[in-house]
């Protein structure tokens, strides 16, 4: 069995797994140091210290996870000898800007949550990512992404995002989340038939349109926007999960087509409340409790 010494204390290595942070009360750990001898580890876990650079991982070549969240890290670099890494996280540190990936061509997961990063770049390589996490930053323009063909999930939310664009080479996208910036139109979604989720929460959209070409869309997240009348869902034949909380709806229609809805999120609106009531009501969480109920009242009434 492998191990470290650090700071005069011995950890060990199991299967292939070192996790130094807050459970091993080593939150003051502020370089990374005296890992040179791992060459056969499999995942680091350096969570919630004080580091400030990313360094002294030349050796560590079978490395597959690196988990560096909560740090004080501003710049991306040393991690060019960790050609086999496969999940990469930075959450929760002080980068600005995206760059030092180039080399690691086998990533699949990228997560730059809560970081002060501003524009999308330095991804090019990247052409095994599946997951990249971007949430809370700075980011105005979605851009940068065209050569990552593979992507699944792309997290977006929190930042200052206000169209929606340059997503049509990602085909094989799955989920799109991008809550809390400031779209006010939903468009750019034209080649995404494989998308499921997409989550536009918390924005400035007013409209309900430009969803024709979302054929396989399961979960619709539309609540807190302006939304007053429910229209452009005709196509939405497979979606299950539709949540239009605290928009401005006053009418209750344009849901006839949705056969397979399971889920139907509408609290916060304008709605007859005696009308809901006859439909079976909704939840505390504004839920449908038969979405179906409302389903055959739009089609009985269009």
């Amino acid at each position: 069995m492998e191990h470290v010494i650090i700071k005069g204390k011995k950890y060990e290595v199991r299967r292939g797994k070192l996790s130094l942070g807050p459970c091993l009360n080593i939150k003051s750990m502020s370089e990374i140091e005296n890992l040179e001898n791992l060459t056969e580890a499999k995942s680091l876990f350096l969570v919630e210290n004080n580091i400030q650079e990313i360094a002294n991982l030349d050796n560590l070549i079978s490395l597959r996870t690196l988990d560096l969240q909560k740090n004080n890290i501003q710049e991306i670099k040393g991690l060019d000898s960790l050609v086999n890494l496969a999940r990469l996280n930075l959450d929760g540190n002080s980068i600005s800007k995206i760059q030092g990936v180039d080399s690691l061509v086998n990533l699949k997961e990228l997560n730059l949550t809560y970081n002060n990063i501003t524009k999308i770049e330095g991804l090019s390589t990247l052409k095994n990512l599946e997951i990249l996490k971007l949430s809370a930053n700075h980011i105005s323009e979605i851009h940068g992404l065209d050569r990552l063909t593979k992507l699944q999930h792309l997290f977006l939310s929190g930042n200052n995002i206000m169209e929606i664009k340059n997503l049509s080479h990602l085909q094989s996208l799955r989920l799109l989340g991008l809550r809390k910036n400031k779209i006010s139109e939903i468009r750019g979604l034209e080649n995404l038939n494989n998308l499921t989720s997409l989550v536009l929460r918390n924005n400035k959209i007013s409209e309900l349109k430009n969803l024709d070409s979302l054929p396989n869309l399961l979960i619709l997240a539309l609540n807190d926007n302006h939304i007053s009348e429910i229209t452009g869902l005709q196509n939405l034949n497979n979606l299950k999960n539709l949540d239009l909380r605290n928009n401005q709806i006053t009418e209750l229609k344009g849901l006839e087509n949705l056969t397979q809805l399971r889920e139907l999120y509408l609290g916060g609106n304008n709605i007859d409340p005696d009308l809901i009531k006859r439909l079976g009501g909704l939840d505390r969480d504004g839920c449908a409790f038969k979405a179906q109920k409302f389903v055959e009242y739009c089609r009985k009434h269009k």
